[in-house]
């Protein structure tokens, strides 16, 4: 049943059967969907009689060395795994990554238990250092694999240019937005985001704080073990809707609770469409937020 007290279904654009004439104009999200989650037709089918394949751009599996297709209306894109990259996967990187470099569709998973016991508990201290090329996009994300309203998450994003901190200890949510300035000028920006149980800090480049409440009693994040950064599988699904896209841009500089600085390519379980952070002499950087200590740029609040 649908909420609210309307009754009656109003639409004004014409009715399309078999087809479409632009398709730009239909929900991206159109699809058979069930609470929330997209139906996998073939693989979580029973049975089935007289089913062929559609003509389907990844039917040929264009995508070489481990990558991923996805379908993009009549054309296709590969989501390559560490190492690879080019339009099918085919060309090796040759330099590794030091600092690495987001696309929007991309993403690296951690597992390590010293990365996973320091954002779980009573308190979290997240820092680190973005060039935002986008305006939108989620930068950090742990919770839960099936996530509901009161799934314990943390997540760190940009929202129309602007930093937001949110998180949900598993009585309700809380989303801190630093308005004061949008950092989507590609130009290197220190983020910090503490919590000390229901209450949330955010920081940006060391100088106004803004702050939170979590609603409800509960005061510890006790998420699952894995941490994404710069996106994740699915953004869209697996935050339910609270991020549509992956990060574009670059991140460096990951510390947790102010001791624990990730290697981010040495520590990493998985990272898909992920390169190296180009030098862009076009783009201006932050020299003096890029090389400061992170002792210099915040406190810590607990």
């Amino acid at each position: 049943m649908s909420k609210g007290a309307f009754t009656q279904l109003t639409l004004t654009l014409d009715l399309f059967i078999g087809g479409h004439r632009n398709y730009d104009e239909v929900a991206k999200n159109a699809a058979v969907d069930i609470n929330r989650r997209p139906l996998k037709l073939i693989e979580e089918a029973v049975m089935g009689v007289n089913v062929d394949n559609c003509n389907h751009p990844c039917v040929g599996q264009p995508c070489q060395n481990g990558g991923r297709c996805v379908a993009i209306k009549d054309f296709y894109e590969c989501l390559c795994p560490l190492g690879f990259e080019s339009t099918n996967c085919e060309e090796k990187i040759s330099e590794p990554i030091t600092v690495p470099m987001f696309s929007g569709e991309s993403y690296l998973k951690y597992t390590n238990h010293h990365m996973i016991s320091r954002v779980r508990g009573l308190k979290n201290d997240i820092q680190m250092r973005v060039r935002a090329l986008g305006p939108d996009g989620l930068l950090f994300w742990t919770g839960e694999s099936d996530m509901t309203s009161l799934s314990d998450y943390l997540a760190l994003g940009l929202k129309e240019g602007h930093v937001v901190f949110s998180f949900n200890l598993g009585s309700g949510e809380v989303n801190i937005t630093f308005n004061l300035t949008r950092i989507d000028d590609g130009q290197w920006h220190w983020i910090r985001a503490q919590r000390y149980e229901k209450v949330g800090y955010l920081e940006i480049d060391g100088t106004e704080v803004v702050e939170g409440n979590s609603p409800g009693s509960l005061k510890q994040l006790n998420p699952e073990a894995i941490i994404y950064l710069g996106g994740m599988n699915d953004v869209g699904q697996s935050t339910v809707g609270k991020y549509a896209t992956g990060f574009t841009g670059c991140i460096s500089n990951l510390t947790l609770a102010t001791d624990y600085k990730v290697n981010l390519m040495g520590e990493v379980k998985q990272g898909i469409n992920v390169e190296q952070c180009r030098a862009d002499r076009t783009i201006t950087t932050n020299d003096n937020i890029m090389n400061a200590p992170i002792s210099q740029l915040g406190s810590n609040r607990f």
